[in-house]
């Protein structure tokens, strides 16, 4: 017997098994967009399950879970990372992939 299932019915069945095992239920990923500074390269797009940042700007950003960094030459995906609009600079942890982008031909 072949069971096919919806992405709503997946969802539903994360939730039930987060609440079961007393971790918050998954929800939509949250996304910002940073800036260039002073005009350096591209800025980035974050995506997390968490994303917490400083008031003052440009500031350390804290991604936690389901990770997706995409900038001017790079996809980074990862558990948790850090990344300074100051400089561009991220620290990942977890599992880490990083994929040209665009991709390479």
């Amino acid at each position: 017997m072949k069971l096919t299932l919806c992405a709503s019915a997946v969802f539903l069945a994360l939730t039930c098994l987060s609440q079961i095992a007393g971790q918050p239920a998954p929800g939509p990923l949250k996304h910002i967009t940073t800036a260039p500074l002073n005009g350096a390269r591209g800025g980035a797009t974050l995506g997390a399950m968490s994303i917490e940042r400083e008031v003052s700007y440009p500031s350390i950003v804290h991604l936690n879970g389901a990770v997706e960094i995409r900038t001017n030459g790079f996809i980074l995906r990862a558990d948790k990372a850090d990344y300074d609009e100051r400089t561009g600079e991220v620290e990942a942890s977890g599992t880490v992939k990083v994929t040209p982008y665009p991709p390479l031909k």
